[in-house]
């Protein structure tokens, strides 16, 4: 079964591999996400605002579709080294590229964002092929078994146990045994508020620190440690993950955390079919599907939930943050790095008296949203203004490269499960931010050290045994 399926994934994706395919299903889903957006948000209220300040634009489309095809045909005829940075890509691309573009005439932009906006997007493009050109003329990659499969190192998942034991006890003294899955607005913001309110209180001291850490990191580790679990059959222990991951929902609130399930899930299949290796174009049917779902579901059941759920809060209401952190910090000046950013926040003196969030939150939503976050294109436009689409481009594309060489060795399972938590997160939270160093890249740290550390500890053995063995003799 799993091999006709592999044989059927590899006939479709090679029919339709060819870029100028590739490039009408990118418009297809471009303008299914326009029209959506536009008859689903345009008289739809949101909190603090007149709404999803929808004012469609024909013009601006026209032209930022002659851009965003010559866009696709520049991506799509580039082949990066490595798994994890193809799948960065195409999850940017898709997932943010699409909307960013678009927000141009969704939200009648001017065209300094919409020069800019795309200006960083080819930018990032650019110099990710060229720094990985130079890394993989410099360093030659160890061999490796087959990249196809999982492998996984009993350290790590020691590692996310203890996380998600540690912050389910957390759980338990913060709030009790109560859990919570309510999605509405109400219920959400006033558990994130509640939230804040308790991190306030106890901020400075070295519990806060402690919890803060373990939040941020429990939050991605919880998720690999499900995903790894139901892979190897280990039901107990992707239960403890399951239970993790509602603690965490029940005090933050973070409908995203609670979705990525349902991701993970998706992943385990494709990995039982043995067709990851078609991820990439799996993304864009995949994207294609939803949205013609949302489609359907809009005109035959006069509903809107998946659109809503999925669709605005990935897509739309990134790109729709960008433009007003854009707006605002392109007319009043960066922050430039005073704020915002993980330590150095600590050191220079803050540009403004007040955090970027509480700036946006006062200026566009009456100050009724604790936390409009967005990243990418805002964080880079918000820290260093037109100068920021020439430096981001540039840390991201480490990130990438980074990120492949330290997850090579765990298979392209690990390595896709990864690529998706990074670009959701690169979405949604600023690259430098506090927030980001201690989820992403605090969890990368785990997955090289630990092994490392093992690795050290049996050459210690080895050596210690040999040594034995000389005075034995």
């Amino acid at each position: 079964m799993n091999t006709k399926i592999g044989i059927f994934a590899y006939k479709f994706v090679n029919i339709t591999s060819a870029p100028y395919c590739r490039v009408i299903i990118m418009l297809a889903i471009k303008y299914l996400y326009i029209l959506l957006s536009v008859i689903i948000l345009k008289d739809l209220w949101y909190v603090g605002s007149d709404g999803y300040n929808v004012s469609f634009v024909l013009w601006k489309e026209i032209l930022g579709s002659i851009v965003f095809v010559l866009v696709s045909f520049f991506v799509l005829c580039k082949k990066f080294n490595g798994n994890l940075i193809n799948s960065v890509i195409t999850l940017l691309f898709i997932l943010y590229y699409i909307p960013l573009n678009s927000a141009f005439s969704i939200n009648n932009q001017p065209v300094v964002y919409f020069l800019l906006s795309n200006i960083y997007f080819i930018l990032i493009i650019v110099a990710t092929k060229l720094l990985s050109e130079v890394v993989k003329r410099t360093k030659k990659d160890k061999p490796q078994n087959n990249p196809e499969k999982l492998y996984t190192d009993k350290g790590v998942l020691c590692c996310c146990a203890a996380l998600c034991i540690v912050f389910i006890i957390f759980k338990l003294a913060y709030n009790g045994f109560s859990l919570s899955v309510s999605m509405e607005a109400e219920s959400v913001y006033s558990n994130r508020a509640e939230m804040v309110e308790f991190f306030d209180n106890i901020s400075g001291s070295a519990l806060a620190y402690f919890l803060t850490i373990i939040r941020n990191v429990a939050s991605i580790a919880a998720h690999y440690y499900f995903f790894v679990s139901i892979i190897q059959k280990k039901w107990l222990h992707a239960a403890l993950a399951v239970l993790c991951l509602l603690s965490q929902y029940s005090i933050s609130s973070s409908k995203g955390g609670l979705l990525f399930v349902a991701v993970i899930v998706v992943l385990y299949i494709c990995y039982k079919f043995d067709v990851l290796k078609y991820f990439d174009r799996f993304v864009e049917y995949g994207m294609l599907a939803v949205l013609i779902v949302c489609l359907i579901e809009h005109f035959l059941l006069r509903s809107d939930y998946v659109f809503i759920v999925i669709i605005r809060r990935m897509m739309y209401y990134p790109a729709w943050l960008s433009t007003m952190y854009s707006e605002y910090f392109l007319e009043n000046g960066p922050v430039l790095w005073t704020q915002n950013v993980f330590l150095l926040q600590n050191i220079f003196e803050p540009k403004y008296a007040i955090s970027p969030l509480e700036i946006i939150s006062t200026t566009y939503f009456g100050g009724e949203i604790p936390s409009p976050n967005s990243g990418l294109y805002a964080e880079a436009i918000m820290h260093f203004a037109e100068w920021g689409i020439l430096i981001y481009p540039v840390l991201l594309a480490v990130v990438f490269i980074v990120s492949e060489r330290i997850l090579a060795p765990y298979g392209k399972p690990v390595q896709i499960f990864m690529a998706l938590k990074l670009v959701l997160q690169l979405q949604n939270v600023p690259l430098m931010r506090t927030d980001s160093i201690l989820t992403y890249f605090l969890f990368l740290f785990i997955l090289w050290i630990v092994p490392k550390l093992q690795i050290e500890k049996q050459y210690k053995k080895l050596v210690g045994c040999l040594k034995c063995k000389r005075i034995s003799d």
